[in-house]
């Protein structure tokens, strides 16, 4: 069972149990009564679609449902992560645009999705988890948008969105909706340099949804904190694993194993930052 309270908005020992929930995301061999039995769940399906190698699972407890999506662990994957032409979501809005991969590989799961939810849900009113690590991080956020916009109920039942390592997803007008929407309850939680957390906005095709959980290179937790203000971070993170000869921070921070170890194997200090829109 995950834990409902939260610390100004943000909640790292949700987000723990989500990381971790992120990774079994990963694991397609462990048969579903096991995981049943590790986590005290009472259900668990895996969903998957063939054709786009999408893998995620919904799980559920007397009183909570998760949905957690897997991310890149194919070459198909890789092909989805590069598909980066925009769409057109004309029923969410004239202006707004997603990435065309991402897109694509939720709609082979999304209708399953929901129907085992409804299914779980009943007449209960239980609420709801969505969590992702990098590509399953990106397809959590759209699967909330495209829940919430399309499903009322969705959207009042869903408490909380954590992704780690998530790539954009839309563009402004999408992340501006979005925001408007589902902002108090989505956090990003980037760990030290993690590359795929960072990359550009791209002359402004793609922009960033949600508010930050920054874990820096120096052992403390930032909530929201300017991308530009994470530079001393960056310059400290990268020496550190050229000197330790650990390899490249940009590419092993972004592992889910190691934002699962960074949010469980580490005490971390609680620094302010300015609120950024």
């Amino acid at each position: 069972m995950i834990p409902t309270r939260f610390i100004d908005g943000y909640s790292p020992i949700i987000a723990r149990s989500l990381a971790e929930a992120a990774e079994v995301a990963y694991d397609l061999v462990t048969p579903a009564e096991d995981i049943k039995k590790r986590y005290n769940l009472v259900t668990f399906v895996r969903i998957d679609d063939a054709k786009t190698d999408t893998h995620c699972f919904v799980a559920s407890t007397n009183s909570q449902i998760l949905v957690a999506f897997r991310g890149t662990a194919s070459r198909h994957n890789w092909i989805t992560d590069l598909t980066v032409r925009r769409i057109k979501l004309l029923w969410a809005g004239r202006f707004i645009k997603v990435h065309e991969g991402f897109h694509t590989a939720l709609e082979s799961v999304y209708d399953k999705i929901i129907e085992e939810i409804e299914k779980i849900s009943g007449d209960a009113n239980k609420i709801i988890y969505v969590t992702g690590h990098s590509l399953g991080g990106a397809l959590a956020l759209l699967f909330v948008a495209f829940c919430g916009w399309k499903h009322e109920r969705c959207a009042k039942d869903t408490v909380a969105l954590y992704t780690f390592g998530q790539p954009k997803v839309g563009n402004y007008w999408f992340a501006r909706k979005f925001n408007r929407w589902f902002k108090n309850i989505t956090w990003r939680v980037i760990d030290q340099e993690d590359i795929i957390a960072r990359v550009p906005t791209l002359l402004g095709l793609f922009w960033h949804s949600g508010q930050t959980a920054f874990y820096n290179s120096f052992g403390k937790l930032h909530i929201n904190m300017p991308a530009f203000w994470r530079l001393p971070s960056d310059i400290n993170g990268i020496v550190r694993e050229l000197v330790k000869r650990l390899g490249f921070a940009v590419i092993r921070d972004h592992f889910i194993a190691v934002y699962r170890e960074v949010l469980a194997g580490k005490v971390w200090k609680r620094t302010s930052s300015r609120m950024v829109s």
